[in-house]
């Protein structure tokens, strides 16, 4: 995918998340660490999403205060990234109706009182971060695949898939999987020919012409994989 269609596809999550009322804040060239690896190293979880919302290292922060980051290196190295929003804790919007006040009148007056709030509230029990990555580079037969999907936090899961990703296929996952009530009423109010266009009919597999292409294996076939 070239930069073009990236940032295409970027402005498509924006208007789609606009017509499901979930999205909060949106940047379309958010900053990031130079060296995302290394910044990120050895933090929990919960600090990894309070970095990403001080620094502003998102494209989307949704209602619920879950993140979006989609980078692009190239056409050949993607990672698309979704925090889900790490506390148990009522959104910002709520948390203004609780104590007698309507978005509408204040806006984002009350942001810092909001964030005082939350870092009294507990962790969830249960989180599910998302993190696609495409890298040819980095291939390793039956271990790292070239296109692979990361679910949780600083462990080995990578669910290789048959299809190359860019941001709305990714975000149409994510709603799925998190957010099914949305998902479904997206579904519902566009021709599902158009949706599975854009999350299955159209997408590549890699690119067998790539220098750094290694042939599937045998033993990358012995894994369950996203088609």
């Amino acid at each position: 995918m070239n930069q073009g269609a990236f940032f295409t596809q970027i402005n498509e999550c924006n208007a789609i998340l606009k017509q499901l009322d979930m999205v909060s804040e949106y940047i379309p060239s958010p900053s990031y660490p130079p060296s995302p690896r290394a910044f990120f190293k050895g933090m929990l979880y919960k600090d990894v999403w309070r970095a990403c919302l001080r620094h502003r290292y998102y494209h989307f922060q949704l209602s619920d205060n879950s993140l979006f980051y989609f980078e692009y290196n190239n056409s050949d190295e993607v990672s698309l990234s979704y925090y889900d929003f790490p506390y148990a804790a009522s959104t910002y919007k709520e948390f203004l109706r609780e104590y007698g006040y309507n978005y509408s009148e204040v806006g984002d007056e009350l942001r810092e009182d909001y964030d005082d709030y939350v870092t009294t509230c507990l962790l969830k029990e249960s989180l599910c971060s998302m993190r696609y990555d495409v890298c040819y580079t980095e291939y390793d037969e039956a271990r790292h695949p070239i296109s692979h999907l990361h679910i949780g936090h600083a462990n080995n899961i990578r669910i290789r898939t048959e299809k190359i990703m860019g941001p709305l296929p990714f975000l149409f996952l994510v709603l799925r999987q998190n957010y099914p009530h949305d998902w479904k009423n997206y579904v519902k109010s566009k021709q599902p020919e158009r949706v599975l266009n854009a999350i299955r009919e159209k997408l590549p597999g890699p690119n067998k012409r790539h220098p750094d292409y290694k042939q599937i294996t045998q033993f990358d076939m012995c894994e369950l994989f996203l088609s």
